[in-house]
């Protein structure tokens, strides 16, 4: 008997748990339909049209050039001119000269190495005689007998190489004078 009540109890349970359900679904009412509302935003539109307008702006700033070109010479000394149109903002055209530095100890250097160049070329030019007679006199001198080899200093070969480096140098200094003198002019 015991395991009757066991079973016949969770069945009458649950039959009266599905009759109460599908008595509360019954009582159920549907829902109140309400009208759908436009939810969409009020706009006005204008038609499109191409026009030409001002726009006034109002600031504070600092012009500047474009193109900026800073000016440096390439030889020091006093600047004896100024051209007039070597002014802030002002135009130039390629080849005006806008100013021009002392020439004087330019002009001094380039003769100093004017005759310095003379110089090296005039005593290059007697090394190469001496060693022109040195030469002819070693052939003059010589036995043919003899295999002698004459020395490189009697035949003064490094006293000719000497005074032709001296020549060389003195070259390149006469070069840099001139250009030195050209560069007074900026």
């Amino acid at each position: 008997m015991a395991t009757k009540k066991q079973i016949i109890l969770p069945i009458a349970v649950l039959v009266a748990g599905v009759g109460l359900a599908v008595a509360f679904s019954a009582m159920k009412q549907p829902p109140e339909e309400k009208p759908a509302q436009d939810t969409r935003p009020l706009v006005s539109v204008n038609p499109v049209h191409l026009d030409a307008i001002t726009l006034d702006v109002k600031s504070y700033g600092v012009v500047k050039a474009k193109d900026h070109t800073p000016l440096v010479a390439q030889v020091s000394g006093q600047v004896v001119f100024v051209s007039e149109q070597f002014v802030q903002g002002g135009f130039v055209k390629q080849g005006d000269i806008l100013a021009r530095i002392d020439p004087n100890d330019y002009e001094a250097a380039l003769i100093e190495a004017q005759a310095g160049l003379a110089q090296a070329s005039s005593d290059l030019e007697i090394e190469r005689a001496q060693a022109h007679v040195a030469q002819a006199e070693w052939d003059r001198i010589k036995d043919d007998s003899n295999q002698v080899i004459p020395s490189q200093l009697y035949l003064r070969k490094p006293q000719l190489a000497e005074k032709l480096a001296r020549y060389r140098a003195a070259q390149a200094s006469e070069k840099r004078a001139k250009r030195n003198l050209e560069r007074t002019y900026i």
